[in-house]
């Protein structure tokens, strides 16, 4: 049986990760940033729970790609505790944010739609 790691379970949240370990660490900063403000922002997820998971839940050792950074660790640490399908809605919501995040970054203010 081939090991897989939590994210590989599920197609979206497999092709999300995937979308970010392709990323620089300047802008997978940027994006972990507004991804915990996404999170938090849904009253389904316990602040108070999410970061005493973390606390009980470091790793050894951080030999993950997305260990790499810290913001970005802990966000896919309290992501991979919660329900499947909550998984999914918050990831949907943080795509847009995040196409239009590197988007910004990589071409501009300029709004694509006007054309």
């Amino acid at each position: 049986m081939e090991y897989l790691r939590w994210y590989d379970k599920d197609p979206l949240i497999k092709e999300f990760m995937n979308a970010l370990e392709r990323l620089d660490q300047d802008t997978i900063s940027l994006l972990a940033q507004d991804f915990i403000q996404i999170m938090l922002e849904d009253e389904q997820i316990n602040t108070d729970n999410a970061l005493k998971s973390l606390i009980q839940n470091a790793p050894p050792s951080y030999n993950r790609w997305y260990d790499k950074n810290y913001d970005l660790h802990s966000c896919l640490e309290v992501l991979k505790l919660l329900n499947p399908n909550l998984q999914k809605k918050i990831i949907e919501k943080f795509k847009e944010s995040m196409y239009q995040i590197i988007a910004t970054m990589y071409y501009g203010n300029k709004n694509y739609n006007d054309e």
